[in-house]
């Protein structure tokens, strides 16, 4: 006898409601509702399974026909919205409990838990290792079970003191990288488990090194090429320019010299090698060269060595890296790129005799005083007033031009991220000038408003170009500015609005090509495109026509379906929304490798397309069965793969952004 009752039936049922109308008026109105009972109670059993025979289906006891599904955890299946995924391959190797939870047509809820549990733990193959040749190291461990029924193999059983121990000693006989596969066998249910090690032996640090034949009083490099991680010296020290590093120079006068170089890298191991310099009774021509100072900007200087005594000579200088205007001359100019200290070495060698010298040459790069300076801003003319005020922002990456009293352009240059611009190294003279660049949509505001010797207004004609101005010697000019105002409203423009998964975490980026009166963006989410929460503020550029690139990272995505969108707010209070975009985060790993054995292939996916990615598979003895170098922009690729025989393989997987190595089991059953 109420408006509104609680309704709780057990079946299906339909509510008929009459509405008696108080006063005089007798009629009455009436309704129906139905209220709909749901049932899709479940129960699942939990299976028993062995590791070693791969992947295998769940949810056979799922209710059919449900509007959704959602397994958990969801990282650990193939598809978590389906009823009967399966697990991934390998599955885990430890006991694991999966929710399954569903909704059905009419909305109602229901849940069900399971447990998959392996028959046999997973052995453990030990770390990984790094040995010197011919030492020995344990591995596998000893805490590996052991019981009645229950066995140990490793694959290969060479170098080992025991291949059915659960902990022998490997014994490095030659240099390598070796995979050695642990099996571990429960026989009461016939099932296996495997584990892998790879054991790497450092042969040698050093190879074979060819001592070179000089003629007296001359130097040479000697030695190897360095290796990270090691550690180099020479004995003797006499001669050499520096004892521990792998290549130093090495001055020797007039008799033969020898030397030996001893490696030794991070975990003890060393290696030795002989050089001996042999002496040419010819003697060698005698270089030096006077240090170079130069100005960083200034004009481009000229190494000048001294050779005696004078001949026929050919030159080469190093490095080759685009500094030098010839390495084949005997004194090229240099281009002056940074300040500090550089060094180029000089070999010359005698065209008569083929004796060879080398010498070092120092190059010291100085910033020196500026002639005089120009410059000043190109500005937002916010109040269009002529003037300056310390409230309206620079523009940037506009080009700016100055040029002489004969219309020369002397020197170009940028407006940086505040709008300031700078010229340097200025010759002294009368009548320069300056030309702005302005971005579309813009014009110059008023000139000299207050004078033209004034320092905050805008000294440029509609057409960009500044009064003429004379440069003293030394002078510092910084009035020479710009102002632009809005020659129509640009509104804010987006681009692009997209969002990237990558680890675990969203990466939102987005694009403007011009904006007007922007103060900031706010990146909202949802779990249900309904309700949605801001997760971050980022700041937008005002009033501007310049593209602008934006981004932000959601740190703690939801599992599932996260959707965002993009709220662009003005100074004034007013607000926009962009599309809505989706992201699907599930915890799979950046790759994903599954070996298919009807057409032998491993199939490779990656959750973002990939530049130059290099891929290798390796049996269990570490020998490379297949390799391949992929294109750019790849997302997924098959690795061909010739007939295999089944057991325990290494898939590596390397590109700029990505190391990854798995284990793969191929079984051609």
């Amino acid at each position: 006898n109420i408006a509104q009752p609680l309704a709780n039936p057990t079946v299906t049922t339909t509510y008929t409601l009459v509405a008696t109308f108080p006063g005089n008026c007798g009629a009455t109105a009436s309704d129906q509702v139905t209220v709909t009972v749901g049932n899709a109670f479940f129960s699942m059993p939990d299976i028993p399974y062995c590791p070693a025979n791969g992947a295998f289906a769940l949810g056979n006891a799922a209710p059919p026909n449900m509007a959704t599904y959602n397994w958990l955890p969801q990282q650990l299946v193939t598809n978590p919205l389906i009823a009967n995924p399966t697990t991934l391959n390998p599955p885990p190797n430890v006991t694991v409990t999966f929710t399954l939870l569903v909704k059905d047509n009419n909305g109602c809820q229901y849940r069900d838990t399971m447990q998959i549990i392996p028959l046999i733990s997973l052995p453990n193959a030990g770390p990984d290792k790094t040995i010197c040749k011919d030492l020995t190291t344990l591995i596998g461990s000893a805490a590996n079970t052991s019981g009645p029924g229950i066995t140990y193999n490793w694959n290969p059983p060479t170098n080992l003191s025991d291949p059915t121990s659960p902990n022998p000693v490997f014994t490095g006989t030659t240099g390598g990288v070796f995979s050695y596969t642990l099996i571990k066998t429960d026989n009461n249910v016939s099932c296996s488990a495997t584990d892998i090690v790879i054991i790497r032996v450092i042969d040698s640090l050093l190879p074979v090194i060819n001592g070179p034949t000089v003629c007296q009083n001359s130097c040479v490099q000697i030695g190897t090429t360095p290796l990270p991680g090691v550690q180099y010296q020479w004995t003797p020290t006499t001669g050499l320019s520096d004892p521990n590093i792998a290549n130093p120079q090495a001055c020797v006068g007039a008799v033969s010299t020898g030397y030996t170089l001893t490696a030794t890298n991070f975990i003890g191991c060393t290696a030795s090698a002989n050089v001996v310099i042999g002496v040419n009774p010819l003697p060698a021509a005698q270089v030096s060269i006077p240090t170079v100072t130069a100005c960083l900007g200034g004009s481009s200087p000229t190494f000048n060595p001294v050779i005696n005594p004078p001949g026929n000579y050919s030159y080469l200088w190093s490095p080759n890296n685009g500094t030098l205007s010839n390495v084949n001359i005997l004194s090229p100019q240099i281009n002056i790129l940074n300040t500090g200290n550089s060094q180029y070495v000089l070999q010359i060698t005698d065209n008569v005799t083929g004796c060879s010298n080398t010498a070092t040459a120092n190059l010291v790069v100085n910033i020196c005083p500026p002639l005089a300076i120009i410059g000043d801003y190109l500005w937002y003319d916010t109040n269009s007033d002529g003037l300056q005020d310390p409230d309206e922002l620079g523009v940037a990456g506009m080009l700016v031009k100055l040029y002489n009293n004969v219309d020369f352009n002397v020197a170009t240059t940028t407006t940086d991220a505040n709008g300031f611009y700078q010229f340097t190294d200025v010759q002294p003279g009368n009548g320069y000038y300056v030309i702005f660049t302005k971005p579309t949509g813009f014009d110059f505001t008023d000139q000299n408003v207050g004078g033209a010797l004034a320092n905050n207004n805008s000294k440029v004609d509609i057409d960009g170009r500044s009064i003429n101005f004379d440069v003293p010697s030394g002078a510092s000019i910084t009035n020479i500015d710009a102002g632009i105002v809005v020659a129509c409203t640009v509104p804010v423009t987006l681009v692009n609005f997209t969002a990237t998964l990558r680890n675990r975490e969203v990466f939102l980026n987005w694009q403007t090509s011009a904006e007007y009166n922007n103060n900031y963006f706010t990146v909202e989410k949802s779990s249900d495109a309904i309700q949605f929460a801001g997760i971050g503020n980022v700041a937008g550029h005002g009033t501007t026509v310049l593209p602008h690139n934006y981004a932000l990272i959601d740190h703690h995505p939801f599992t599932g379906i996260n959707y965002y969108r993009l709220q662009q707010v003005d100074f004034d209070g007013r607000s926009s929304y962009s599309e809505v975009i989706a992201v699907f985060v599930n915890n799979e790993d950046l790759i994903t490798s599954i070996y298919n054995p009807a057409d032998h292939t491993i199939k490779i996916h990656f959750n973002k397309p990939q530049d130059q990615a290099k891929i290798k598979l390796f049996g269990s003895n570490g020998q490379l069965i297949r390799s391949a170098q992929l294109a750019n922009n790849i997302s997924r690729y098959d690795l061909n793969l010739p007939v295999l025989a089944s057991g325990i393989y290494i898939i590596q997987i390397v590109s700029e952004d990505i190391q990854y190595s798995k284990k793969l089991l191929i079984s051609n059953e």
